[in-house]
């Protein structure tokens, strides 16, 4: 058995500006050092403050807290300590690793089923990129591998560079969410149709795991159940799967309809159309 622990990691970043420092260091704690380790989510950053200045260009100071599992703390902080050498560049430096803190289990989803999503969402955004290849070469949206089978068949037609590009910002936000289940809030038709096409590939990759002996049944089943649970506890409601029906998808356009059911973003211009401006 695991247990969760927070890691907290001081690293100073090289720029001319704070602001430009910020983004920097927001790109090195979610990117490159997130990348190196099986973290549960992007970490929290605190700017501390100016650091001392070594070089042409000034310094500022920042805390970031990793929240990952480990069988012990000094495990975890040595694995961190890895992450973060792996990481480090000319411009960013760690300058200290500090000692885990024990806290409990962060969300309802077992390691096993976060790795089923962060696997699905490998496979979906390398799949939406070769369809963005194929859309810029002049194929059609039809043709492809993930947009025919995740998107609406009805609107293939308006499936153009820009929208794909777009969509994929979706879907990489979206696979941070649905891993910190059950704080997930789906911000726009988008983020729906993202939500279930993640949910549909979690599903193909637990049955090649288990086909793999990667999960053996029970655990299969327990991971699939979880997935169900993100499924029907996940959204506000499943409007949006309306539009993969062409007899439903029209009934949305009516403005009586749409206005009686409380159906909202529907439409391919309102697809990224936040719910709620106020929230993400």
């Amino acid at each position: 058995m695991t247990d969760w622990f927070r890691v907290p990691v001081v690293f100073e970043v090289a720029a001319s500006t704070q602001a430009g420092a910020k983004r920097f260091a927001k790109a090195f704690a979610t990117d490159r050092i997130a990348s190196e380790m099986d973290f549960r989510d992007d970490p929290p950053l605190e700017l501390i403050g100016p650091a001392e200045r070594r070089g042409p260009s000034p310094s500022w100071m920042f805390r970031a807290a990793f929240v990952l599992d480990g069988a012990d703390g000094e495990n975890t902080r040595a694995g961190v300590i890895t992450a973060c050498e792996n990481a480090s560049t000319g411009t960013a430096v760690v300058h200290v690793v500090e000692k885990p803190r024990k806290i409990p289990d962060p969300g309802l989803l077992s390691p096993s089923c976060r790795g089923v999503f962060r696997d699905a969402a490998g496979i979906l955004l390398d799949e939406l990129a070769s369809d963005l290849d194929y859309l810029r070469s002049g194929g059609h949206a039809r043709d492809t591998a993930a947009l025919s089978r995740h998107l609406p068949p009805q609107s293939a037609d308006l499936y153009d560079g820009a929208l794909v590009r777009r969509w994929i910002a979706a879907v990489e936000r979206v696979a941070k969410k649905l891993i910190r289940y059950p704080d997930t809030y789906l911000a726009s038709t988008a983020e729906e149709l993202a939500a279930h096409a993640l949910i549909d590939e979690a599903r193909l990759v637990v049955d090649w795991q288990l086909e793999m002996d990667e999960l053996d049944e029970t655990e299969a089943a327990a991971v699939l159940k979880m997935i169900d649970e993100v499924h029907d506890l996940g959204f506000e409601d499943h409007d949006v799967l309306m539009l993969f029906d062409s007899n439903l998808a029209q009934a949305a356009q009516d403005e009586d309809i749409v206005r009686q059911m409380g159906i909202a973003n529907l439409e391919l211009d309102d697809w990224f159309k936040p719910f709620r401006p106020y929230r993400s």
